[in-house]
């Protein structure tokens, strides 16, 4: 056996060893987020729940004081009615007390049963997303064995170099560009339109129940399910239009990104200014997809995190560069002082895979951001 087939056997080993850690991830990823829905989803109970219990016990405390009071005023009575009423108020007094105690018990129980799912969340949630990140990598990893495999496999004798390291560098950084958005949009769905509907599925229940006691409070619920899976077919039809946005070939760059920022952002809520000063340059598909892409993640954190009523978008160029700036006075953040730390940081894919578009063709970013004050990109890519 020589050298190229002693490789491709350990190649073919290691893919089907990562293939199965893969599937194992990702099952291990779906209970995980399930176990998280149904904390959640009683964590929300519970919520609803502590203010009324808490209500119940003041009542109680104060009902347990006056039929204390009423008790100490009828001991003084030592009469045949006297004692006959007593003994009833004794009795009421130790049903009151009963009452306040369980009450009491209960209200402590669930306010730590509160507090643990609260914790209980937080640690799920920082384990979901180092699964999350693990199975990107398993993923990055298997495919770039097997398409390695593949090339290795047609490869002649007298051509043993495949990849340059510069190759192999943007393959890698074509795939995690792949995986990252994959990523992206799972956490969108997850975090929107899963929950949303699986909260419908559990009010669907709960709706049974009180239409049975309530038809008018039933029907209120009824309506409320409907606008909430309303929300929830917008969200979808969101994502599906951000997957496959306006052709870029009939509508061109600039109707794209007019049509993206008129169904993206609220105009009613928020004052958009878009200038288009692109001279008349022959650019390339990929670019103006690029381009595309990278304004479409900036105009979607707006959304998303800024909360901003004005937002002002600039296209513009020269001989051998394109710029992107925006500028948003929205609440702002805090910027990281190395960019290369936001690949690492599982709370920015966004910004993530616009560094990364950006990396790609060689361009620069900058960003300034205060709290409160608005944010500024400042993008430029080559030509």
């Amino acid at each position: 056996m020589d050298n190229k087939e002693l490789l491709l056997e350990i190649m073919d080993k290691t893919i089907a060893s990562l293939n199965v850690n893969k599937d194992s991830v990702i099952s291990l990823i779906e209970n995980m987020q399930s176990e998280y829905e149904k904390k959640k989803q009683e964590l929300l109970e519970i919520k609803k729940q502590v203010p009324l219990l808490i209500e119940q016990v003041n009542k109680l405390t104060v009902l347990d004081r006056d039929v204390r009071e009423k008790l100490a005023s009828a001991s003084s009575d030592f009469s045949q009615n006297g004692h006959e009423h007593l003994k009833k108020v004794f009795d009421e007094a130790n049903k009151t007390h009963y009452e306040l105690l369980k009450a009491g018990e209960d209200e402590q129980a669930l306010i730590k049963r509160r507090n643990n799912l609260e914790l209980d969340l937080k640690k799920s949630q920082f384990y979901i997303q180092q699964a999350e990140h693990m199975a990107q990598q398993i993923v990055v990893s298997l495919s770039y064995l097997q398409t390695g495999v593949s090339h290795l496999s047609s490869a002649k004798e007298d051509n043993p170099v495949l990849y340059s390291n510069a190759s192999s560098m943007q393959y890698m950084s074509f795939l995690k560009t792949i995986e990252s958005e994959k990523l992206h949009i799972a956490r969108d769905l997850h975090d929107g339109p899963a929950q949303q509907i699986a909260s419908a599925q559990m009010r669907v229940d709960f709706c049974k129940t009180v239409i049975r006691h309530d038809l008018e409070k039933g029907l209120k619920i009824l309506d409320q399910l409907k606008s909430d899976l309303s929300a929830s077919l917008t969200e979808v039809r969101n994502i599906l239009f951000n997957l496959t946005p306006a052709p870029l070939e009939k509508m061109g760059l600039k109707g794209s990104i007019e049509n993206l920022l008129n169904t993206s952002l609220d105009s009613d809520k928020t004052n958009i200014t878009f200038y288009y000063e692109i001279t008349d340059l022959n650019l390339e598909s990929p670019l103006q997809t690029t381009m595309y892409r990278i304004v479409q993640e900036l105009i979607n954190n707006i959304k998303k995190h800024a909360h901003a009523t004005q937002v002002m978008l600039r296209l513009s160029s020269s001989d051998k560069h394109l710029y992107i700036h925006i500028i948003d006075n929205g609440v702002g953040f805090d910027v990281p002082t190395d960019f290369e730390d936001l690949r690492n940081n599982k709370k920015s894919y966004g910004l993530a895979n616009i560094l990364t578009r950006i990396n790609d063709l060689d361009g620069q970013l900058k960003i300034n951001s205060d709290k409160n004050k608005g944010t500024i990109f400042k993008i430029q890519l080559p030509i």
